[in-house]
């Protein structure tokens, strides 16, 4: 009697929990002994050019992965593939036994940075009026290959809505200015920026630099609280509409971060100012 074994099981559509972006696991991925110039150089653009990213997915009982040792993980924007990655020797198992699993990718190449670009911008909050419709929940598509060893991921980030700001406020003590808001995160696309510096402006004027450390995160799709804090100049005066927008990420002046983070912005009615006695 022979058993008939499948190289391949049919797609299967799953929740996307989160997908979260994060700088890459190192910038180095060879011994400093075999490291010459231009390896030097290949690696630093290597590693503007990467994120680790970790995703999570919820599997439906039925749907079984099997006993899978390497990933291979493909991110689309829409019909355009913007990295892909293979890695041996992996091992995904649901921690809590509650059918939701974590792909970690180390070193995820950015194959097509248009294409992310394009998936950044229309996904940051931004007074552009440049949004992404909401068509689709975020969803991944899976299956194991060769037999069983392997697991194929596909994700498309098109039409799953973009990060949408709440109500906020604005709070004055003495020289402290303080700005809050909440975020909504319906892509499920998350970004560990960690210290970023935003500037607040009117009329191309800067009023204050605010400091945040910042994780756009998912939390389901629930509005989350963020807080920016800085110090207000004597000079600055607060009245009517400014615009509060992200300059700079401490440490990653030279990689994409910097960019994801300047389509970060949104505007701030400083008529509602809260004044708050100094302690």
């Amino acid at each position: 009697m022979s058993i008939n074994v499948r190289n391949q099981s049919p797609w299967e559509f799953v929740d996307m929990m989160w997908i979260w972006f994060k700088k890459p696991s190192r910038r180095f991925a060879v011994p400093f002994p075999q490291i010459t110039l231009v390896g030097v150089f290949l690696m630093i653009l290597i590693y503007y050019r990467t994120s680790t990213i970790n995703i999570r997915v919820s599997i439906e009982p039925e749907v079984d992965i099997g006993w899978i040792s390497s990933i291979a993980a493909s991110i689309y924007y829409g019909g355009t593939l913007i990295g892909e990655i293979t890695q041996e020797d992996e091992f995904v198992l649901s921690e809590e036994l509650d059918n939701t699993y974590d792909i970690v990718l180390k070193d995820f190449e950015i194959q097509d940075m248009i294409a992310f670009k394009t998936l950044i911008r229309n996904t940051m909050p931004n007074t552009k009026d440049r949004r992404q419709p909401r068509n689709i929940r975020p969803l991944a598509r899976l299956r194991t290959a060769e037999k069983g060893h392997k697991l194929e991921v596909a994700i498309n980030l098109h039409g799953t809505g973009s990060i949408e700001i709440g109500a906020h406020a604005v709070r004055l003590t003495g020289d402290s200015i303080e700005i809050t808001f909440f975020m909504s995160n319906s892509p499920h696309v998350e970004f560990f920026f960690g210290e970023t510096v935003f500037v607040l402006e009117r009329d191309g004027e800067t009023l204050a630099y605010l400091d945040s450390n910042l994780l756009l995160e998912a939390a389901g799709g629930d509005p989350v609280n963020y807080y920016f804090r800085g110090k207000l100049p004597s000079y600055a005066k607060l009245f009517g509409k400014a615009k509060l927008r992200g300059s700079s990420v401490k440490g990653e002046e030279k990689t994409w971060f910097i960019h994801a983070i300047r389509e970060f912005e949104f505007e701030v009615d400083l008529d509602q100012v809260i004044v708050c006695e100094d302690e």
